[in-house]
This record gives C-alpha cells, structure tokens and sequence, in this order.
C-alpha cells in the first residue's frame, strides 16, 4: 500500500492495523469450532478460500482511496487469516504425544517464525529495490498487482489443495 498508493507511512499503518484487529476477533470463534475437532478438511478447505477471497479486493486500485472500504477489507482478511492460520498452527499437534508436546511446540514456534520472517523480509527487501530503482507510480500500482496477484493465486492453491485432498 504504501509503494503503490498516495497513503502516507502512518496511513498506512493505520489501516494494516485492522488486519490484526480481525485477526484477535476472530480467535474465540477458531478456537470454539478447533476444540470440537470440526478442523477437518472441510476447515482448512473453507479457511483457504476465504482466504484467497479476502485478498481479491486489494486488487482493485480503487479500494485504496475508500477508507471504510479498505478498513472492511483489511478486517475481514485478518479474520481469514486468523482461521488458517490457527486451523493449521493447532491441528500439527494433536497427534502429538503428551510427553512430546513441549519440544514440538518449540519446533513448530520456531518453523513459523522462520516462515514469517522469509515472508515478510524478502517482499520489503524486494519493494526497497524497486524503490530505489526510481519506478513511478504507475509501476508501482503494477507491481501491487502483481504482487497481491501472486499470493492470491497462492491461497487459491492451497484451497484446491486441500479441497483435492477431501475426495
């Protein structure tokens, strides 16, 4: 948002903010229906396309100039996110031995924090270069394309996966 928009650094973080305020809404609900164990392929298949369906409003360059629109947006998919995310963090334990528990949590904590920073760190690394190559802003609304284009396409995968996996 920040590369490709006219929203400023504050702006900017106001609104991915709401992405975290979704994500703690949605909590007690994911963890109500992941203590019944209904965290089944249907779950994981529901929680990835609803996923892959928060991102596709980012794709539109409009958005960003609709502040209730964008705070909708952002909330709804961290609620999205919330339910993969907890879905897939919680359900990689449950076979687990209770003796085993305490060094599998830490190998889990570790493989996510891991994940999170290639995540996060390789795509600012990325917009820094482009930055620093002077693009303008027409590019930089392509590059946002692109981008939320790719992990959107990403999230789809992920449902087909898991939707495959059902049958």
């Amino acid at each position: 948002m920040l590369t490709s928009t006219a929203l400023s650094p504050v702006e900017t973080g106001n609104f991915l903010a709401f992405i975290f305020i979704g994500n703690l809404l949605a909590k007690p609900v994911a963890v109500k229906l992941l203590n019944r164990h209904i965290a089944g392929p249907l779950y994981f298949s529901l929680s990835a396309l609803f996923t892959f369906a928060t991102y596709l409003p980012f794709l539109f360059i409009g958005l960003y100039t609709q502040p209730i629109l964008l705070i909708a947006a952002c909330l709804t998919h961290g609620i999205a996110r919330s339910f993969q995310f907890l879905g897939y963090s919680s359900a990689v334990l449950w076979d687990v031995a209770q003796k085993d528990f305490a060094p599998a949590n830490v190998f889990i904590g570790s493989v996510m924090q891991v994940n999170l920073l290639v995540g996060q760190t390789l795509p600012a690394l990325f917009v820094v270069l482009v930055a620093a190559a002077g693009l303008s802003n027409h590019h930089h609304s392509a590059f946002l394309l692109l981008g939320v284009g790719s992990i959107a396409l990403m999230a789809f995968c992920a449902f087909i996966g898991t939707a495959c996996r059902q049958r």
